[in-house]
């Protein structure tokens, strides 16, 4: 059972003896060196002098993460913001380095002063995988809270525009169909169809599906709608899960309702690893096929004439981060390596601890895309649905990402095949599209409907770790075993962790 921070003896005696006050790392990092040496009256003049834009010089080594904030801001709250965020030479900032050495005052000193709570490290870790990893039940609540904070107010800042986006618009109805595969031999029997019927009207939407999630190898059913609540409504922005069998409906997110994304710190400390996908999309390139006598190839989907194209170079790159549950804190000590200047664009493979172990996986993939010039709906006018539905849904996550691609030639994608983990992909089709405007009495909260929990569960990266095993011992081996010749792995002891690394 993890313990309260008062309850753990720190490998480290003196963390001033870490980082030399003087050195380069020092002087070029000095929020981050005030950090580890667990100096907080430094840390809080640092902050302070921040805002007259004092370090503005030493930004140009290592990286700045931009925070999710409003822009709006006055320049000595940018300034603020710029140093808390800005990683070292190995890719990671203040607030990362505070969680690693598990010290619950400097956490929360940063967090008081803006810290982003959602921000990732050059390894693509975020501060909450942080907590996990570092065992301590004091700081895995500060990050869990300070992300429930920080969810509702960029919720509340991000949905006028997006209702506004919506509104201007034109409405209309369509079908979304999901074919989900997989190139595991016996495995694709497992995972279905489904026809996600999606409204829109002004500044509403409304999608109707019938998978609900995935557990114990069996995918559950039922009859579910999100619904994104507009200006008419009493809850503008509000988001709703309804659930038509049971006559119940879930407020998910809303400026007046709590956060209800807060995982329990107990239930993520107990995990015994943490997943991580990755889709790098920077080597893709769209090359038109050739039909009869070399000409490009076009075949027609549903009332679309489309060019077809070939989908390549797409890498997939799942990472598995495993914890040994048996060390209840793991050392927490840096190598004196990571005070020597390194990468200076502020990548790295994070911050990980010798008890721990990471295996990356990466999956190339080749998908057939089907563009049309006749489409009638713009890409960008698609983007702020699929804005609201993808933290929710990882496969709406996947769409939008590709669909923000820099597609060929001034088309809509009518049907296209994205991956969506090391061992499954999907083909998404748009059909039935519908220039109307739908009956503005199906995007209301109906009457009859109480207020209840809707379960909804449709996260295909963190699976299940149970529904991993049973799919392995179904193929009597590991499901990425039996393809090492086809893709890329590599476990690493991490005594050596400088590795590189983003989502």
């Amino acid at each position: 059972m993890p313990k309260k921070n008062s309850e753990i003896l720190h490998n480290i005696t003196d963390p001033s003896q870490l980082v030399n006050p003087k050195s380069e790392y020092a002087h070029l990092f000095p929020l981050h060196s005030a950090v580890i040496r667990r100096d907080l009256a430094s840390v809080e003049r640092l902050l302070k002098e921040s805002k007259r834009g004092t370090f503005q010089g030493t930004w140009k080594t290592g990286s700045q993460e931009t925070m999710r904030k409003n822009r709006n801001v006055s320049k000595e709250q940018e300034y603020l913001e710029a140093f808390l965020s800005h990683r070292d030479w190995h890719g990671n900032p203040a607030l990362h380095l505070a969680v690693h050495f598990r010290y619950p005052e400097m956490v929360t000193a940063l967090l008081k002063h803006g810290a982003d709570p959602m921000s990732r490290n050059g390894g693509g870790y975020s501060v909450v995988q942080e907590a996990i990893c570092s065992g301590d039940m004091d700081i895995a609540e500060q990050i869990s809270d300070a992300i429930a904070v920080e969810a509702m107010q960029e919720y509340s800042k991000r949905m006028p525009a997006i209702l506004d986006q919506l509104k201007k618009s034109p409405d209309f109805s369509c079908n979304l169909k999901w074919e989900f595969k997989t190139w595991v031999p016996l495995l694709s029997r497992l995972f279905p169809h489904d026809t996600y019927r999606i409204l829109k009207n002004g500044s509403s939407f409304r999608i109707d599906f019938t998978l609900t999630g995935f557990h114990s190898l069996k995918w559950k059913r039922g009859e579910v709608s999100f619904l994104l609540l507009g200006h008419d409504s009493k809850m503008p922005g509000a988001l709703v899960l309804l659930d038509h069998q049971k006559k119940i409906f879930d407020v998910i997110e809303s400026d007046e309702k709590p956060y209800k994304g807060k995982k329990d710190p107990k239930e993520l400390l107990n995990l015994p690893k943490i997943h991580r996908a990755n889709l790098k999309t920077d080597d893709i390139k769209f090359t038109p096929l050739k039909g009869w006598f070399g000409r490009d190839k076009t075949e027609k989907v549903g009332d679309f004439d489309c060019k077809v194209y070939e989908a390549s170079g797409f890498d997939l790159v799942m990472i598995k981060r495993a914890r040994n549950l048996e060390v209840e804190f793991p050392p927490s000590d840096l190598p004196s390596s990571y005070f020597e200047e390194g990468l200076k664009e502020g990548k790295g493979k994070g911050l990980v601890y010798p008890t721990e172990t990471v295996k990356t996986t990466h999956k190339h993939f080749k998908g057939t895309l089907h563009m049309t010039d006749s489409f009638p709906y713009n890409k960008k006018d698609m983007l702020p649905i699929l804005e609201v539905v993808a933290p929710r849904a990882k496969h709406f996550e996947r769409l939008k990402e590709f669909i923000q691609l820099k597609l060929p030639e001034d088309s809509f994608p009518v049907r296209t095949e994205i991956p969506l983990f090391t061992a499954l992909a999907a083909t998404v089709t748009f059909l039935d599209f519908e220039m109307e405007t739908p009956d503005k009495d199906l995007f209301v909260i109906p009457s009859d409907f109480t207020e209840g929990r809707v379960e909804f569960d449709f996260d295909f990266v963190k699976k299940d770790e149970n529904d991993e095993k049973k799919v392995n011992d179904a193929l009597n081996g590991k499901l990425e075993d039996d393809y090492e010749e086809e893709e890329e792995d590599e476990e690493t002891e991490l005594e050596k962790h400088e590795e590189d690394g983003s989502e």
